[in-house]
């Protein structure tokens, strides 16, 4: 099972970086949208800026989140 890297990021302070298996890059995606989507609705005042960047193993870009876009790489396995 591959494993994706999830690149946190609160507005502009640095990443936070941690990695997790996942079947797919699909299922990468759809956690890294879900976890976005709490990190945002949790923030204190719900101001906070949360992005989310997924990468694969070979650090090929997989997804990424930031404000209220959302982005898939059409090109990653």
């Amino acid at each position: 099972m591959p494993r994706y890297y999830f690149y946190l990021r609160e507005a502009a302070a640095p990443p936070h970086i941690t990695g997790a298996f996942f079947p797919d890059a699909a299922a990468a995606k759809e956690f890294a949208k879900n976890l976005r989507t709490a990190l945002t609705d949790h923030a204190a005042c719900g101001k906070a800026h949360w992005s989310v960047a997924v990468a694969d193993e070979n650090g090929s870009a997989v997804f990424e989140a930031s404000g209220g876009k959302a982005a898939y790489r059409r090109d990653a396995h």
